[in-house]
């Protein structure tokens, strides 16, 4: 099918108004026929279309989001097709327009026709949300779908970095169902094609170690147009197929850890699927690099790497070392108190497992940067603070003082008191409740504005890579860190080392815990691509895989955390 190919159907006045955007129409050859419903005339219609699989005919259905006048006809695609997993890539709402219908309960069950849709279980994760539905109607079995909604895509853009849609793949892979797997975002053209595009890419790239980017975009514009909306999308589908094959097999059930650290201790060279811990390493640093964001200032100037910062001279006496920047996607902006006053910080937000953004990175504060830093916790409701390399301060002045001295000796400059209090003293970690008292307080509507601030401290002594140490800090930032939305600040001399390994390793306890998986490249992945130096020795890599085996070996140290999944 070209451009010329009939789409008489979804042109038929009876049907225009069932189509999202008037410019994009199935094909008649390629379109998903409904059953006629008796006593409704033309209810056969929904823009929808059969999309070709690089060895299945009809492997996918790329549709259109739902609107409330096809919600019922959306459903019922589901049921008629016997669709066992939907992929959908497009938030509900998007810059202030509604982008899709909810085509599932917030809780219980919904009737949306003849259909009956209820919600078994969500999963929320940093960058999507797997929901479990179950579909029945009258007089016929009932039958479970698997919902992957990936929340991070922008509306007229791409995702800053492929790793969070790479993972979303290899869920979606991993998850039992036939095909036709459903694809769908607002329009069902681009952010879907790209989906669908990576699905082929990687299936070609597998069986014949080749992908053919231009004959696989042909193809899906066969069966439905514009298909990979934007060149944009087409670049970001290289970078993450070029993610998606070279992971590939790295992402793995508990089942089979003991198997693959089998394969990650050797010392011989192999394929994807027995690497080597040095190997695999290095494959995930140069895939960050390959398809780290670029940016230019002018067109006349070199293209630079996005983490430099654009600032001047006024923030680059806040950086302690001129090699790690923040990328400003991920910066945290702080909000001026006091005329002229900056809103930079060398500081980036990073995910929790549930929550996107949620955390902190950030390295210990200069003495021209103590203030920036206390902005940074009373602005962003900081709730734990993890700080390593404070026993160098007496040896390195570039570090300031930003903490009390002692219960009686508060911390106090022109904005901030902060008294201490130490709860214990331990082998690795010195715990302390802090008080936070602001001098001048930003009001930013007609609420009281809060002007005392009460956190947790863990000091952390040197930590050496050594897994039983590392999963006793891991216990007890879990512990301290508590529930709800406050944020946990990480923080080392550079911004990166300790504090990124803490991090990260504390994604993938977190991970290990809500789903039995260890996906150590993805997540180190998607970490590096917002911090490059974090995890930046083989050594330390090597470590998170040993801490996730010791804490799979000792199932009582996670018997009484809380469930990070949140169920309904």
């Amino acid at each position: 099918m070209t451009s010329g190919s009939p789409q008489t159907c979804g042109v038929l006045p009876e049907n225009i108004k069932k189509n999202r955007y008037k410019n994009i129409i199935p094909y008649d050859a390629s379109r998903v026929p409904l059953q006629t419903v008796k006593g409704k005339k033309n209810s056969g219609y929904i823009n929808a279309s059969f999309v070709k699989g690089f060895k299945s005919y009809k492997a996918f259905i790329a549709s259109q989001g739902p609107n409330d006048f096809i919600l019922s006809d959306f459903v019922r695609m589901l049921w008629e097709q016997k669709v066992e997993k939907v992929v959908m890539l497009t938030k509900l709402v998007e810059e202030g327009k509604k982008k899709c219908s909810t085509y599932w309960p917030v809780e219980g069950e919904e009737e949306f026709g003849d259909v009956t849709v209820k919600l078994l279980t969500t999963h929320v994760f940093a960058e999507y949300t797997i929901r479990h539905l179950r579909l029945s109607t009258k007089g016929q079995s009932s039958r479970d779908l698997t919902q992957f909604h990936f929340t991070a895509w922008p509306d007229k853009s791409v995702p800053e970095s492929p790793w969070g849609l790479v993972d979303l793949y290899h869920r979606v892979m991993a998850a039992p169902g036939s095909d036709p797997v459903l694809v769908h975002c607002s329009a069902g053209v681009g952010r879907t094609g790209t989906f669908i595009g990576l699905c082929n890419l990687l299936e070609e790239a597998e069986a014949t170690g080749k992908m053919d980017f231009k004959s696989t975009l042909w193809k899906l514009r066969q069966d439905r147009m514009h298909t990979i909306q934007t060149v944009e999308q087409y670049k970001y589908l290289h970078k993450v197929a070029l993610v998606g094959y070279n992971i590939n097999g790295s992402i793995i059930n508990v089942t089979d850890m003991y198997f693959r650290l089998v394969s990650l201790e050797s010392d011989t060279e192999g394929n994807k699927s027995t690497r080597n811990y040095q190997q695999e390493f290095e494959t995930v640093v140069e895939l960050c690099a390959a398809t780290a964001p670029k940016v230019k200032d002018s067109p006349d100037e070199e293209v630079k790497n996005v983490y430099q910062n654009l600032g001047g001279d006024t923030n680059r006496i806040k950086d302690r070392l001129s090699n790690i920047l923040p990328n400003p996607t991920y910066r945290p902006d702080l909000t001026a108190a006091v005329p002229h006053e900056d809103t930079y910080i060398n500081a980036v937000l990073v995910p929790n497992l549930t929550n996107d953004g949620h955390d902190v990175l950030t390295q210990l504060p200069l003495p021209s940067t103590v203030t920036d830093f206390w902005r940074l916790v009373t602005q962003f409701n900081v709730g734990l603070i993890v700080a390593f390399d404070l026993d160098s301060s007496q040896s390195d002045e570039t570090i300031g003082d930003f903490l009390p001295k002692s219960e009686t000796e508060p911390f106090e400059n022109d904005r901030y008191l902060v008294e201490a209090r130490q709860h214990s003293e331990g082998r690795l970690v010195s715990e302390f409740t802090l008080t936070v008292h602001q001098k001048i307080v930003l009001c930013m509507d007609d609420s009281i504005p809060e002007t005392k601030k009460t956190l947790a401290l863990l000091l952390c002594k040197s930590l050496k890579l050594d897994p039983e140490s590392i999963l006793d800090l891991q216990e007890q930032i879990r512990f301290r860190r508590g529930t709800g939305n406050a944020r946990t600040i990480y923080m080392c001399r550079n911004g990166a080392d300790y504090c990124g390994l803490m991090c990260v390793q504390s994604i993938l306890l977190d991970r290990l815990k809500c789903d039995r998986c260890l996906a150590v490249p993805v997540v180190v992945g998607s970490i590096k691509a917002i911090r490059p130096q974090v995890i930046p020795t083989v050594d330390q890599y090597k470590c998170l895989y040993r801490v996730l085996k010791l804490a799979h070996d000792s199932q009582n140290v996670y018997g009484n955390l809380r469930d990070v999944s949140s169920s309904s």
